[in-house]
This record gives C-alpha cells, structure tokens and sequence, in this order.
C-alpha cells in the first residue's frame, strides 16, 4: 500500500487510514456494499444508537483522496473492485437513506438500479434577494445542469402549519429559479412499484432514456434487499 495508509491513534497504535480500509473492505464486502461503505466515509453522519440511529459528523474523506489512494493502490488485492465501486459513490450524504436513495437511482442496470449520473448531495443553491428568508438552500439530491433536484420528504421535520408554509415558499423559490423537484416519501421508496415511477420521472428529467419498468426485475429485487436490509 502506498503511503498514508494508517492513522497513528497514539504512540505504538495505528489503524487503517480510512482510504486504505475502503481497498481492504473490497475483499470482504459486496459492490452494493463496498458503494455503501464509501458513500460511509464521505458522508456527513455516522451511525449511532439514538432514535434516528445516525448522527451528525464531519466527513471522514472524500471520492477525491479515495479516488487519489485506489490508483497509487493499484495492483493491490482489492483495488479493481474498489475503482469500479468509486463510479458510485458521492460525497456529503446527510443520512442514510440519502445514501439509498442515491444508491438506487445511480447503480448500473446491471446490478439493479437505474443508471442515472450521480447527483451532488447537499448542493446549495443561491436565491435572489427578496424571494425568501434565506438566501441558500440545501438539496437532497441536484442535478446542476439539468436543474433537477430530489428531496427524501421522511415527513420528520415538516409537519405543522409554520412548516409546511416555509416548504411551499422554500419550493416557490426553487421553482422561481428553473429547478424542477420531486419528492420521494418513504411510502414510494419501500414500495417497489411507486419508487420505480418517481425514479423513471427522474430519468426522464435529467435526460436519460426512459427504459422499461423494472420493479420485478431480479436484479432491481436482489438491490432493494440488500438496501433495505438494515432499515
């Protein structure tokens, strides 16, 4: 391995650098679960035992430095199937199930997804003065140069009346500025056939050719288990 593999904890006690532990992971894990666990190190949260079971933390790395470690790694066991999980994985997941959420858009047909390009997670985007409050907002999901943007509605956070009114004025804002959303809501991503139709919406919206519906699929099966696994 190349230099930089371990993290010094204290004098005589090391672990693996967080690059070098996603290479060593793509001897034990699966694809979907190699993505996962890079998405893991790149995101803004870390699993816990609280009530939502993750937390909030800054990130581990990015696809970037895992990127730069993976090509100097090459040769190595594991560095193939770690360059090829890299295609999928994004930095700056805010939970869980934004990281699925990703994961099923954005995985290859072959293995079960819908092959859409990666979004930025968590983008901001700019408002004009005046329209509302604040002058960013965060998106879920966006994808820039199509001007499409997902959010996860879990409903958590957005009950009530002030809540709902600062949603419809967050959603004008975003619609003053050409961006299309579309919501996903926890009952349209556990059910097969509703998540197939908000995710080839999607497609269609970032431009990618409107394929067949594939919520019966056994690949598109065998991903949705294995996402779904630990909810």
């Amino acid at each position: 391995f190349p230099a930089g593999s371990f993290v010094r904890l204290r004098d005589g006690l090391y672990i693996s650098s967080p690059e070098r532990s996603f290479v060593e992971m793509a001897t034990e894990l699966s694809l979907v679960e190699l993505v996962r666990y890079g998405c893991l190190l790149c995101s803004r949260y870390a699993y816990d035992g609280d009530k939502r079971g993750f937390r909030k933390r800054t990130p581990l790395t990015d696809v970037r430095s895992l990127r730069r470690f993976v090509e100097k790694s090459r040769g190595c066991i594991g560095s193939n199937k770690a360059l090829r999980a890299l295609r999928f994985i994004a930095d700056s997941s805010a939970s869980p199930m934004e990281t699925n959420l990703v994961m099923a858009l954005c995985l290859s047909r072959m293995i079960g997804g819908y092959g859409l390009d990666l979004p930025e997670l968590n983008a901001c985007i700019e408002f004009d003065e005046g329209l509302v409050q604040r002058e960013r907002f965060e998106c879920d999901l966006y994808w820039r140069k199509r001007h499409v943007a997902v959010e996860y509605d879990s409903g958590e956070h957005h009950s009530g009346n002030a809540a709902e009114t600062r949603d419809s004025a967050r959603r004008s804002a975003l619609i003053s500025q050409g961006v299309t959303v579309v919501s996903i809501t926890p009952d349209q991503f556990f059910d097969a056939r509703k998540f197939d139709e908000s995710a080839r919406a999607v497609a269609k919206l970032t431009g990618k050719r409107s394929a067949e519906r594939r919520e019966l699929d056994d690949e598109a099966h065998r991903l949705r288990k294995e996402l779904l696994q630990d909810m």
